[in-house]
């Protein structure tokens, strides 16, 4: 995947005229209409470089034999993000250099990120966006005052000290506060044995209905061909929306408005016989598909439900973070103490039905011491999908479904 794509949403435009600069970055609207999130130059090349990286991670963690890979990069990105802020030398070049490439700048990359932890939830009044990030550091690790104070300046993080006299209420508390920001969908994330000196939490919550609501009396049973070509008999919802269209050679690629229009969900089919992973490499290689017309879309569409763990630890050392995982780490902006990440891990759930679509995502970064036309779009083999807010761009959640 060598190029950012900033995936265009047609039917978006209306009423930004009457819309007002506030809230940092965000157009005040009326609940009726989406409130576009405003960027400078440099956090727009910031998200492209995000978008890129989002790709470029699914595409270590997709496999064909998981039957519904998914995954979140905007809670990954942000909780590296964060943690990029207590690194120096080689480390703090390494993680700058995937995080954020070329001429930009960690400054640009908090900017990015705080604007986004306080604009996404405001972008749609019908939708839920929630946010969260937390600090967990053992009192007896040396944490830099500077750096928290930081972390909870610009990303809105809580800060909280614990004893490690015992590790089961410390995995207890942070499991609680995870539950609470995922809506109750994250439970039991982080083990005893997980539990570390220090450790940066991110948590996802999306939550909002179709444009269009799906007739569940119009929901029958189809089949869908798995990526192994097995048939399988599964729920299809049917139903019609105004949506975008386009194709990339032999590559479609729909855009299904949620709540007010502000967040869509993009849903990517290549040919049959195709992985979804290829098509979204022959998408990002295009650069880009601002020309998606907009239609009626008919739709055929499976409801399905998935909840995914990940080491991401093997992903991101692919992409280039390499000395942050190991004894070489420098982290001296944190503290006192010589820390290396020990753990990345990530749980995300996705569930799309007749309503429309609920997401969660926690990611825990554990440190060790040491129109007019209608388009019939049946998704009845394998596809991939993104969740993203239109305006930046920004992609909260990715998956494909290759088999149910």
């Amino acid at each position: 995947m060598k190029k950012a794509i900033i995936l265009a949403a047609a039917v978006l435009s209306l009423g930004l005229a009457a819309c007002s600069d506030d809230n940092d970055g965000v157009r005040s609207s009326d609940i009726n209409l989406p409130a576009p999130i405003v960027l400078t130059a440099a956090e727009k090349s910031s998200t492209e470089a995000a978008n890129d990286l989002a790709y470029r991670a699914f595409s270590q963690i997709y496999a064909k034999e998981t039957a519904l890979p998914a995954f979140s990069p905007l809670s990954a990105q942000m909780a590296l993000s964060m943690t990029a802020n207590g690194a120096t030398g080689e480390t703090f070049d390494e993680m700058l250099g995937v995080l954020c490439p070329g001429a930009r700048t960690l400054s640009d990359l908090n900017s990015l990120y705080g604007k986004l932890a306080g604009a996404l939830p405001l972008a749609d009044g019908k939708t839920t966006v929630a946010i969260a990030n937390s600090v967990w550091y053992a009192e007896d690790f040396s944490v830099s005052l500077s750096f928290t104070r930081m972390l909870a300046e610009e990303y809105l993080a809580t800060v909280s000290a614990f004893g490690l006299g015992n590790r089961a209420d410390v995995a207890s508390l942070v499991n609680a506060w995870i539950s609470d920001a995922t809506r109750g969908n994250i439970t039991g994330m982080l083990k005893e044995d997980q539990v570390s000196a220090l450790m940066i939490v991110n948590a996802l919550y999306f939550k909002s209905e179709w444009a269009k609501k799906f007739d569940k009396r119009n929901t029958k049973t189809g089949t869908f061909t798995n990526i192994d070509f097995s048939p399988a008999s599964v729920p299809f919802m049917h139903g019609s929306m105004n949506g975008a269209y386009g194709k990339i050679g032999n590559v479609e690629v729909a855009s299904l408005p949620f709540g007010n229009g502000a967040f869509e969900m993009v849903v990517v089919l290549p040919e049959r016989g195709v992985a979804p992973d290829d098509a979204l490499d022959a998408l990002q290689a295009s650069g880009g598909v601002e020309d998606l017309n907009g239609v009626e879309l008919r739709l055929s569409m499976p409801s399905f439900k998935v909840r995914a763990q990940l080491d991401l630890v093997p992903a991101y050392k692919a992409l280039g973070i390499r000395r942050a995982f190991g004894s070489d780490a420098e982290f001296g902006n944190m503290g006192n103490v010589a820390a290396n990440i020990g753990l990345l891990m990530q749980e995300c759930c996705i569930e799309v039905n007749e309503e429309g679509a609920e997401a969660s995502a926690a990611t825990v970064n554990g440190f060790v011491t040491s129109s007019g036309n209608v388009v019939d779009l049946i998704l009845d083999h394998p596809f991939a999908y993104l969740i993203r807010e239109s305006s930046t761009g920004t992609i909260l959640f990715m998956g494909a479904v290759n088999r149910l």
